[in-house]
């Protein structure tokens, strides 16, 4: 009897702590749920957001794909409307210089801006800003430059061709009438002139540079008396809107961008038809 009522004490003892293993195994299984049900609703809650941040997401590039688009069309309609302006004056000039007789810059005029307006030269189609030409101002221009070459008698054309027949190249200018440094210093007066209606800062920056050995030249009779009062004109006003500052006879262009190189009177492209349009 004794032996049996030890037995059950025991076996009781034994019970209780199984009790109590069992109690700490469902309180660890509770709580064990109790973390990953937290875990999903976390989950689940990062999951809308991540949702919404996608669809935000894809709002906004919708959205920037359609400011693209826009400001590309912008672009091009800027691109449009400044190249008729730079035809338009390009040619108002070269009738201006072609009525003064100052056959030198027409030409100019004309060997750098055949690229724009002559649809038969090789490299016309180098050109990007071809597509905004105008058939009136193609008309215009073909018949200034005729009347250019009519009356200059310095005006050439290369040529150009595979061998199995030739056609009209570029125009240049006889090297025998002016010489290359006088061609070029032609060239550099008609970049500030052009770059005056387009780009103000860009004929600040070669006015500043060139300004000296452009009067010099003018002095010397290589242009026409009108032809520097233009000049004279454009650096006035240069200087009246502050992008120049002349102090003690020398000229100042007061722009951020990088100015002109330095050594002005480098030699013309041996190809005429290789010259790019600055």
């Amino acid at each position: 009897f004794m032996m049996l009522l030890l037995a059950y004490f025991v076996q009781q003892r034994n019970n209780a702590s199984v009790q109590d293993d069992l109690r700490t195994i469902t309180a660890s299984r509770e709580e064990l749920l109790a973390q990953i049900q937290e875990l999903e609703e976390k989950r689940d809650w990062l999951q809308n957001a991540y949702d919404r941040q996608r669809a935000h997401s894809d709002d906004l590039e919708q959205q920037n794909e359609s400011l693209h688009t826009e400001v590309d069309a912008i672009h091009q309609n800027l691109l449009q409307m400044t190249t008729w302006y730079d035809n338009a004056y390009t040619l108002d000039c070269l009738e201006r210089f072609l009525q003064d007789r100052d056959y030198l810059m027409a030409g100019t005029v004309v060997v750098d801006s055949d690229v724009m307006f002559n649809r038969n030269t090789s490299v016309y189609t180098s050109v990007d800003t071809w597509q905004y030409l105008t058939p009136a101002n193609e008309k215009r221009y073909l018949e200034l430059k005729d009347e250019l070459f009519r009356k200059s008698g310095f005006m050439i054309l290369t040529q150009e061709g595979d061998g199995s027949g030739y056609v009209p190249g570029a125009p240049i200018i006889d090297s025998s009438a002016f010489g290359q440094e006088e061609q070029q210093a032609a060239r550099f007066l008609w970049y500030i002139i052009r770059e005056y209606a387009i780009a103000p800062d860009g004929a600040a920056q070669w006015l500043a540079v060139y300004y000296d050995d452009l009067q010099e030249r003018g002095d010397q009779g290589l242009f026409k008396p009108s032809t520097m009062e233009l000049l004279e004109e454009i650096k006035t006003d240069l200087t009246s809107q502050g992008l120049l500052t002349e102090e003690d006879g020398a000229l100042t262009a007061n722009v951020s961008q990088d100015g002109p190189a330095d050594d002005i009177w480098e030699p013309l492209e041996s190809d005429p038809t290789k010259v790019k349009l600055q």
